[in-house]
This record gives structure tokens, sequence and C-alpha cells, in this order.
């Protein structure tokens, strides 16, 4: 299991690039087959943010990750590196700047900091990151993430597919018109409206042509595949590990 290594981050130097830059800082979170590392990436207009990176190099397909109110958890990190393995280019930003928690208040403080704006653009630099000749690349959000990866789809055409997992779920048009991708849905039934918007979401692209996927895992609540929600009470493990076959095979036929 992993722990988050971007408590206490502080940069410790630069390397400049177009619109974004990478430094590798230091290797975190150690795993069976490997370690992710911290690296730093920049914003078009110079803000700096760390983010993970696993997988190959020279792989071509890619996947960012944006996380959930909890910020660069054990869990954001084990998916990462799950992708890696899978021989995926990763990168995993973090928009709260090092900072994370694991309780809902802690979540909630560090949710209320958040510039909507400003994460747009780490999300975007994080695509750029991905971004070499001939490698497709895909986007994968989770609760509070999720409206920032589909905005990442939606407004870069070189994104090919995006999975959001409970939390944002596209229902008018404005949400899908020009979208590229091919899209994800994974819901709990017991999340509120979610399995209602799933439906709406559904129609919604069929109306517009668009390949949408939708999954809704029977009894589940919101963040079932996240431990640290609802102090695991909801938590799900058989729902997660579900959750991640479908997506995997998601992006196995979009990003090959």
């Amino acid at each position: 299991m992993f722990k988050s290594g971007f408590r206490g981050f502080a940069p410790k130097g630069f390397i400049s690039g177009i619109a974004f830059f990478v430094l590798v800082l230091c290797s975190a979170n150690a795993h069976a087959g490997g370690a992710l590392k911290i690296i730093e990436l920049e914003t078009a207009d110079g803000v700096k943010f760390p983010a993970f990176i696993a997988g190959p190099e020279d792989s071509d397909k890619g996947i960012l990750l944006v996380h959930d109110w909890f910020g660069a958890s054990e869990f954001y990190a084990e998916t990462a590196f799950r992708l890696g393995e899978e021989g995926y280019r990763v990168i995993a930003i973090d928009y709260y700047d090092g900072e994370d928690a694991t309780t809902h208040q802690g979540a909630f403080a560090l949710m209320q900091k958040v510039d909507a704006g400003l994460t747009a653009e780490k999300v975007q630099a994080g695509l750029d990151a991905l971004k070499s000749e001939g490698r497709k690349i895909g986007a994968f959000g989770f609760s509070l993430g999720t409206e920032y990866a589909w905005r990442g789809a939606l407004n870069d055409a070189d994104v090919a597919a995006v999975a959001l997992w409970y939390g944002f779920t596209p229902t008018t048009d404005e949400h899908v018109e020009g979208l590229n991708a091919d899209t994800l849905i994974i819901l709990g039934s017991l999340d509120g409206p979610a399995a209602d918007q799933g439906s709406t979401y559904s129609k919604l692209m069929d109306a517009h042509g668009k390949k949408g996927e939708l999954y809704i895992y029977p009894q589940a609540h919101h963040a079932f595949a996240q431990p640290l929600f609802n102090a695991g009470e909801t938590y799900d493990p058989v729902g997660a590990e579900i959750s991640w076959l479908i997506t995997a095979d998601f992006f196995a036929r979009k990003l090959n």
C-alpha cells in the first residue's frame, strides 16, 4: 500500500519548458514492481505544481489522472502505479499542491481552497506533458476531479478517451458539444440522483452520436472505491475491483 509522497513538498529546482517542465525530485511510494516518482509540472502561465509519474516513458499510450477531494491519497497513488504496470505512461496531477487529507473535514477544507480556473490549467499542463508523437492519451478522474478530467477532454481534441468514477455526469448539450473523446462513467446505485443522471448522460451521448459507456454498480454509495470516504463504512472492495476491470478494458480498447 502506498503513502502519499506529496505532504510537505518543497521544490528544489526548475527546468524551463514552453508550456510545462518536468523535474524529477525524488522516488516515492515504493511498490513491489518499482517506485512512483514525484515530478513537477508548470502551467502555461508559469504556475508550478507536483504530480506523480508512472509507467514506461516510451509508451505509445498515456493517461492523465485527476484526484478526488482527499488529494494524493494511497488509493490515487495505487491507481497510478497499476496503470503504469499495464504499460501506460501516467501523470497523476496534484491540484492541492502537496496537501492531502484523510478525513472529510480535512478534505472539505482543501476543496474550499481550489481555484477552478487554475486547476483546469494544471489538467492541461498534465495533458501537454503526456503528448508525444504517436501517443494516444486519455483522462481519468475521481469524484471532485471528474469535472476537471471531463473539461480537459472537452477542451483538448487529442484526448481519445475519458473515464469518470462517481462524480460529474454530463447532462446538457453544452457538456458534450465538441467532445472528441469516447467516454465511460461508473456510478453507485445509492449515490443520490447519480443513476438518473447516468440515464440522462446515456441518452445525451446517443443523441449527439457519441460513444458513451455507463456502468452502475448495485448497492454502492458515492466514492465506493475510496477507503477514506465515510471512514471506510461505504468502501466496497469488490465494486472497486470490478470498476477497475471495466475501466482497464475501456482504456485498452480506446488507446490501443
